[in-house]
């Protein structure tokens, strides 16, 4: 799970940039990524 937990950082980092206009579809892909994630 450490490495899903780098990769969520990298995201937020990539999110920073559209703050709270892409907040919501943010959040949604970084839940379709753990729900994934845990299939492995």
């Amino acid at each position: 799970m450490e490495c899903v937990f780098f990769i969520v950082l990298a995201l937020m980092k990539i999110a920073g940039d559209y703050r709270e206009y892409k907040c919501q579809q943010f959040v949604a892909t970084v839940q379709l990524f753990v729900k994934t994630a845990q299939l492995y």
